[in-house]
């Protein structure tokens, strides 16, 4: 199995300049919300089963990475805001605000895990699994596991069956 989706998202206002707000009378000025993102994630996955006798094994593995691009320049050209209009008129703000620093985030994540797991028909109605579970991803503390698995199920007749397991997370 193999998956891409590509994401890309924008919004770019219709004039573009400081934005002006008088209380009490009026906002104007240019529009101040830009932002762009872009992203792309691929998937991928397998799995293989194989069923004998006594013995059915599965293992499979999955994965994906994401690559992700924001850029938001909210507020980059900066907010006059004047408390009446005779301010406004003498061009005497009572507060300026801007943003600054870096409007761009670049971000890529990979995750994968894989899987074994052998069932192991020790009797017609007692079946044994072992098997262990490993995942890791990029991007966060502890990014590596290794999980056990047993599990054991016994028939106790007609579709009655009895399960116990036990494992790590």
């Amino acid at each position: 199995r193999f998956s891409w989706e590509k994401e890309h998202s924008e919004t770019t206002p219709l004039t573009i300049g400081p934005a002006i707000n008088v209380l009490a009378a009026f906002n104007g000025g240019g529009g101040q919300s830009r932002s762009e993102e872009d992203a792309d994630t691929y998937g991928f996955g397998n799995l293989f089963y194989y069923t004998g006798g006594i013995l059915t094994l599965r293992a499979g593995s999955e994965g994906t990475y994401r690559r992700e691009r924001d850029v938001n320049e909210d507020n980059f050209l900066g907010l006059f805001t004047f408390s009446d209009l005779e301010s406004y008129r003498n061009r005497i703000p009572s507060q300026y605000e801007v943003n600054r620093g870096d409007s761009v985030l670049d971000v890529n994540h990979f995750q994968i895990a894989a899987f074994v797991q052998n069932d192991l028909r020790l009797t017609s109605r007692l079946t044994l699994m072992l098997g262990f579970r490993y995942q890791g991803q990029t991007n966060v503390d502890g990014n590596h596991t290794l999980d056990p698995r047993l599990n054991i199920a016994y028939a106790l007749g007609g579709s009655t069956v009895i399960r116990a397991g036990i494992g790590t997370i």
